[in-house]
């Protein structure tokens, strides 16, 4: 059995060592990858899923501190996730799985004229097919996770930046892996997973973002 221990520094090191992109983002672009991609494999067999994750986004940061919010054009940014999945293990060792998000987002921001403006929009987000390899521990319990993020999410709303698209318009490479544990009816995981825009779309390619969580 290989340590879970040797495998997260190795992941970590590749993902630092393969980009040069700063790890983090704007208001929106991918700190917005929330929901069904954290579904771990227990089992062989084809199982579909629907999550819902919530974001409600109105307090303005500059590192750790609170910043002022009249130096953010940007008031609320508050969005609902609901992600249908289907996730196939084709034998104990691979598996695959696709992902058809739907999202609906609430955006009040400060228009030209200097007033505000909001919008709500709904639309699907875009999709995401990942193949897993979960063959390092014969309970299936760590996992390595790899696949593409596909640009069919809209990213022409108006009065929205393309930082707050509910779509990136661009192709990501998405790269990461799990650890879970169980203890009789107690149990803890520990996840991470990088994001990195292949391409540029009409001049603009969010940035690396890397996102992680633990058993708390």
């Amino acid at each position: 059995m290989i340590s879970w221990k040797k495998i997260i520094p190795l992941i970590v090191a590749i993902l630092l060592g393969t980009s040069t992109s700063t790890l983090a983002c704007a208001c929106g672009c991918s700190v917005f990858s929330v929901g069904g991609r954290w579904m771990m494999a227990t089992s062989m067999g084809l199982r579909a899923y629907l999550t819902y994750d919530y974001m409600d986004q109105y307090y303005n940061w500059n590192g750790w501190s609170r910043s002022d919010a009249s130096l953010n054009p940007d008031k609320v940014i508050r969005s609902g996730f609901y992600t249908l999945g289907v996730q196939d293990m084709l034998s104990r060792d691979w598996g695959v799985m696709v992902e058809a998000p739907i999202w609906n987002r609430y955006f009040k921001t400060t228009n030209d004229a200097g007033g505000l403006a909001s919008v709500n929009h709904t639309s699907i987000a875009d999709v995401r097919v990942m193949g897993m390899y979960t063959g390092i521990s014969e309970d299936m319990s760590t996992a390595i996770q790899f696949g593409l993020k596909l640009p069919t999410g809209p990213f022409n709303q108006s009065l929205m930046d393309r930082d707050t698209q509910i779509g990136s318009g661009t192709t990501d490479l998405l790269l990461g892996g799990y650890q879970m544990r169980q203890y009789n009816s107690w149990g803890w995981f520990g996840q991470v997973l990088w994001e990195h825009a292949l391409n540029y779309r009409d001049g603009y390619r969010p940035g690396d973002s890397l996102d992680y969580r633990d058993p708390l």
